[in-house]
């Protein structure tokens, strides 16, 4: 009988599980082959699943945990250890058997019960096999197995499946532990399964965000036991200090890192050069989560603490301005004080961290796209990228694009769910002010592409097709006439859906299944779309009497009328209503007009005729600043354009990610260069003629 299929949220979290071992155990495990050959990289991850084990029961370092695996020949059944607290009165220790399978189908059987009791039989009584790679962990374990009677051991059976250990099974466990508790062996054992792995993932996430630092708290309230929380005071210099060590790592889940050229954040600086001794009376303080402290010493005064995953997610600035002050006056910043407030998440509910985030900075000047990273679903698919293949998702504001082999960004992700989710003629509103999709994250437009069920699966595979669209429709062959180049510029959006639609959305959030197979079908669907499409518009077009003139303002009113696109894209989504995907051969290219070029500093754009208005090529450079000459509409659309990924930092400059369609000239220059001009004579065709001079309108 053949197995059920996993449910997509088992088989990621066994995609997760996976690079999770490979990433944190997989390097320190021991890499013993066979017969001279190294270990196979299904036997690397069986022990390094034996060292998250470990890892898991113990609570000791992945490192530790994963130098104390003995998984190999004739390891009497034993893949792992670990001790805790060996130096206390009543140590433990774990011994581990892993059962790693990629398919998570692996359930255990009661021979490998005994076969684990049988080897910590040989453990207490001294009888391991001779080549055993316990044996060199000896000196560890020893010294305990003489004091049995405070001694305490677990048998741990890890299984990477997701079945229920079976009632037999349970049974020999039981059996096996009756005439050793008799004993007075005190013993017991423990089964693990992919769900105790998955929190193990999850939990190792929240401990690799923000920073492990010490400090000395004089703290005056403990609050809220569901939620501890410290209140108190720090020294600046110490948390300038933090600051100067972690960088913008102590700033994880912060809305933003430091703003540059701050006069706010420059009077910071100056009262803490000046008057330090009045900070704490001039500023509001900090707020700090962690995942937990430890803390000693008097009540009394200053206690030391260690924090671990420590973040400031309000008073970056505050922060920064500290690192600052300190480069130029030590001794001033020693003296100034700083409130402070710490909330440990260990015990919270999930997504109370991205609650104190917003609340916190509510006094701040905020965007609404600066809140979209305080958003828990996003905060959570950053996570899940990571997780998942180790890619970034970028969610702040100021974070970093990532490159194409690297992740995405939110902005990129918000699009690419539109495309799939909206309707054709909210993807028009959605071009030209893409900004709109951020507006608030508790509109219901805005929880139609991010609710509870999305998955990080889902949002990559969107964000991939989405870029196979962009590439296809950017090949000058996809287009024949410069009519229908218009139609897939204006109306990328529009076609990115039908390709979507197209392509379906079966088992798309499912990491197990074989959706990305779909992919290489989407330059077809793109091709196809276009042929559709133009085809539509240009019989709206006939019908209202409006095939001459000026092609590219036709083109975008037609597109934009609501009454129109809807119906006529489920016309042609219907069976029997599109052109045939499979038409992969390109056409004739578009009319090849003359390339124009358009110098910027040191780089340049290109560009040529297209449908009456002028069409700017992919990779083209812009100028990064917007100066004040740019007309309001310039200024909007260079935005728009910044804001859906069209333009990126490069360098110094903006570059150009796709083909963009302008009504003229002078507006294309402006907007590439970022002030206002005029067109005709700055764009400069191949013999060094400008624009104006090859015609006589521009």
């Amino acid at each position: 009988m053949a197995r059920a299929p996993l449910h997509p949220s088992q088989s990621l979290a066994l995609r997760q599980l996976a690079h999770a071992i490979d990433t944190r155990f997989v390097p320190d495990v021991h890499h013993l082959g066979v017969r001279g050959a190294p270990p196979t990289q299904d036997q690397l991850l069986s022990r390094g699943f034996a060292g998250m084990a470990a890892r898991l029961v113990s609570e000791i370092s992945d490192t530790d945990a994963a130098k104390r695996v003995t998984d190999y020949f004739n390891d009497d059944g034993i893949d792992g250890f670990a001790i805790a607290g060996a130096h206390s009165p009543a140590p433990t220790i774990y011994l581990v058997q892993a059962k790693w399978s990629a398919s998570g189908v692996h359930s255990y059987k009661v021979g490998e019960v005994r076969e684990l009791f049988a080897g910590f039989k040989k453990l207490i009584g001294r009888a391991l096999h001779p080549d055993n790679l316990l044996r060199d962990h000896l000196h560890e374990i020893d010294p305990l197995l003489d004091n049995e009677t405070s001694t305490r051991f677990e048998l741990v059976f890890a299984s990477s499946g997701v079945n229920p250990v079976s009632s037999n099974t349970r049974i020999e466990a039981d059996q096996e532990l009756e005439p050793l508790l008799e004993k007075e062996i005190e013993v017991s054992c423990r089964f693990l399964s992919l769900t105790d792995f998955a929190d193990e993932v999850w939990r190792g996430a929240g401990r690799d965000r923000g920073v492990q630092v010490r400090a000395s708290v004089d703290y005056d309230s403990r609050i809220r036991e569901d939620h501890l929380s410290l209140q108190g005071t720090i020294s600046a210099a110490e948390l300038g200090d933090w600051y100067l060590e972690h960088g913008n790592d102590l700033l994880d889940d912060n809305v933003r890192t430091a703003i540059k050229d701050s006069e706010v954040n420059d009077e910071i600086v100056r009262c803490l050069l000046e008057e330090p001794e009045n900070f704490w009376y001039f500023h509001v303080g900090v707020t700090a989560l962690c995942n937990k402290w430890k803390g000693v010493g008097n009540r009394k005064g200053p206690i030391l603490h260690d924090f671990f995953g420590l973040r400031v997610v309000n008073g970056a600035q505050t922060v920064d301005s500290i690192g600052r002050a300190l480069k130029v006056n030590r001794a001033a910043v020693e003296k100034a004080q700083v409130p402070i407030r710490f909330v440990r998440l260990d015990h919270a509910p999930v997504g109370f961290g991205a609650q104190v985030a917003r609340a916190t900075n509510r006094s701040n000047q905020m965007t609404a796209r600066d809140l979209v990273a305080m958003d828990h679903a996003q905060q959570r698919l950053r996570d899940e990228f990571a997780l998942t293949w180790g890619m970034d998702y970028a969610i702040r504001t100021d974070d970093p694009i990532p490159t194409r082999e690297k992740g995405c960004s939110v902005q990129e992700a918000m699009i690419a769910m539109a495309c799939a989710r909206f309707e054709a003629s909210a993807l028009m509103g959605v071009a030209r002010d893409t900004a709109s999709l951020w507006a608030t994250t508790g509109d219901p437009a805005y929880r139609k592409l991010f609710g509870v069920e999305v998955t990080a699966v889902e949002v990559w595979r969107r964000v991939q097709t989405l870029r196979l669209v962009t590439e296809a429709l950017d090949q000058v062959a996809a287009t024949p006439t410069e009519r229908s180049k218009s139609v897939a510029t204006i109306g990328r959006l529009i076609i990115a859906h039908m390709v979507m639609r197209r392509l379906g959305d079966d088992r798309i959030d499912d990491i197990a299944s074989d959706w990305d197979n779909l992919l290489a079908n989407v330059p077809g669907h793109v091709h196809a779309a276009v042929l559709d499409l133009s085809g539509g518009v240009r019989r709206r077009l006939t019908k209202k009497g409006l095939l001459s003139g000026k092609g590219i303002m036709h083109v975008a009113k037609v597109l934009r009328d609501g009454n129109w696109l809807d119906p006529e894209v489920e016309r042609i989504l219907a069976p029997g209503g599109a052109a045939s995907p499979e038409r992969t051969v390109p056409w004739a290219p578009w009319p090849s007009e003359p390339e124009f070029w358009l110098p910027i500093g040191t780089v340049a754009a290109r560009g040529r005729r297209c449908d009456d208005g002028f069409l700017v090529s992919a990779g083209s450079m812009a100028g990064l600043e917007d100066k004040s000459s740019l007309r309001t509409s310039e200024l909007l659309l260079r935005r728009n354009l910044r804001d859906s990924l069209g333009l990126v930092p490069s360098d110094g400059y903006l570059r150009l990610t796709r083909d963009a369609l302008f009504e003229s000239t002078s507006q294309a220059a402006a907007i590439m260069i970022g002030h206002s001009t005029n067109g005709p004579d700055y764009w400069t065709g191949p013999d060094g003629r400008s624009y104006n001079k090859w015609f006589s309108t521009p």
